[in-house]
């Protein structure tokens, strides 16, 4: 009987190199095949064969035997270019012209977008010369990056917003010096004609008087815009006066009010019986009601029910709520989270710097704004600002 010495047990004991290579071929997570120097699969890896199954490919042409080389040109459909790109680099690889061939390439399911990196190396043995294909799962990756060009052009976006609107307050500045001077005239004028018509007795019960005091307290609140947006171009403290919020709702709504049967437009005004004394200033708050009317209008565009409702009530004792409620179709809840930022917006034509604006005036004013879905439709814009303590 032949005793065993200690090295003999330790080689009989040593798993079989063959066995280890393809424990070690299977484990790796990307999808390898190894292919002969005509294209040909000589052996594939788990990885491989699991992606196979699962994308009802595991035929003769994805397994051992198949001619890889003849598959990828063979492709049709959507990824048909990059399929042929990959298999002339597998024989670009293989005839010794490059060392190493990388493709990114779309691999999406009805399920899912996914994308994979394609690398092809060259290994040289007795055997001859094969290639080794690996195909690795970048998706996460793809997806930063398409995120991060998503972000970057949105960035773009902004600052071209941002150079416009440079631009537009050098622009704004020589108009609203501009503009006073018409304004000032068409003042002058109304009086001329007022007091002309002082002298037509007939006239004196007549609709034009009203008319003309509609239109001398339009100009004036136009000079009053004008001289807000000087202000806000100079950098200028905002005008605050105590005045009744109530008066000032009124005078905002009057506009529109001559305009609401024109426009098919229902107008309920809910402003209370007492006068609710704020320290604002009066052209910015004004700005804020008049664009959230506005932009009330403009959502019920097509509505057969066009109806907006403004209501003026105490909050709590230390503040008043105003909200501006119409019947549209509603916010889309695709911006509703971002609908208060700079150059958001959900009109075509529209620069996305409404909102943001009274968002800024209102906190100037130590108040909140905010919006809510209405049942069954339409959207409520509110806002609040402080109550003027009485003594």
């Amino acid at each position: 009987m032949t005793r065993e010495t200690p090295d003999q047990t330790a080689l009989a004991a040593r798993p079989d190199p063959g066995s280890e290579l393809v424990a070690l071929f299977d484990a790796l997570p990307a999808h390898v095949a190894l292919l002969d120097d005509h294209g040909i699969i000589l052996g594939v890896n788990e990885a491989w064969r699991r992606f196979a199954n699962a994308n009802l490919l595991a035929n003769e042409a994805f397994c051992v035997g198949g001619n890889y080389i003849e598959i990828c040109e063979s492709a049709h459909g959507d990824c048909a270019d990059e399929a042929r790109r990959a298999a002339a680099g597998i024989r670009s690889v293989l005839r010794r012209e490059v060392d190493l061939f990388t493709l990114d390439y779309p691999c999406h399911s009805p399920s899912e977008r996914r994308w994979f990196q394609l690398n092809v190396t060259r290994a040289e043995g007795a055997t001859g010369v094969r290639a080794v294909v690996t195909h690795f799962n970048v998706t996460d990756r793809k997806l930063a990056e398409e995120d991060q060009r998503q972000r970057a052009n949105t960035l773009q976006a902004e600052l071209l917003h941002v150079a416009r609107l440079s631009d537009m307050g050098l622009l704004a500045s020589e108009l609203a010096h501009e503009i006073n001077q018409p304004l000032s005239a068409i003042m002058n004028y109304l009086e001329l004609t007022r007091f002309g018509l002082r002298d037509c007795p007939s006239l004196e019960a007549s609709p034009t008087l009203g008319l003309i005091d509609k239109i001398e307290g339009q100009v004036a609140r136009a000079s009053g815009i004008v001289r807000g947006l000087r202000a806000f171009i100079e950098r200028r403290e905002p005008e605050r006066r105590t005045v009744s919020l109530r008066a000032v709702i009124g005078e905002s709504m009057s506009w529109i009010a001559d305009f609401s049967t024109h426009l098919n437009l229902r107008i309920n005004l809910s402003l209370g019986e007492n006068e609710i004394p704020e320290n604002i200033d009066r052209i910015q708050i004004q700005q804020v009601l008049e664009n959230l009317v506005r932009n009330a209008v403009e959502a019920m565009v097509g509505s057969p029910d066009r109806e907006i409702t403004v209501k003026l009530e105490a909050d709590d004792p230390a503040r008043a709520r105003v909200s501006i409620s119409d019947m549209g179709p509603g916010i889309d809840p695709a911006v509703a989270g971002s609908l208060f930022n700079p150059f958001t917006t959900t009109k075509e034509q529209g620069m996305g710097i409404g909102l943001s604006i009274c968002k800024s005036i209102i906190e100037s004013h130590e108040g909140e704004i905010g919006f809510q879905a209405n049942s069954p439709r339409g959207t409520t814009f509110f806002f609040t600002v402080p109550v003027v303590a009485r003594d």
